[in-house]
């Protein structure tokens, strides 16, 4: 690798050896509990773990802007009134 340098490499193979050794763990913590019938029902879904996890992070950054924009704004799920309250 003539154009890398070899601390930049380096650096790299080891984030991607955490992202992806945080990834095991956090499937084998969640399916380490489940019976046989778990996990045949959560079956290839855990391959979504790191789409799930890059929203979350966009969350929470959204959230972490909306807070410095605008600091008294609760930004709240609408929800339909269900019947009348008496």
């Amino acid at each position: 690798m003539d154009g890398i340098p070899a601390g930049v490499l380096s650096l790299f193979i080891i984030d991607t050896i955490n992202i992806l050794g945080s990834y095991l763990i956090f499937v084998g913590l969640g399916r380490g509990p489940m019976v046989e019938h778990e996990r045949r029902l959560v079956g290839r879904r855990w391959i979504g773990v790191p789409l799930y996890w890059m929203m979350t992070s966009a969350a929470a950054w959204r959230a972490v802007i909306d807070l410095r924009s605008k600091p008294f704004f609760w930004n709240k799920t609408p929800l339909q009134p269900t019947g009348k309250r008496t």
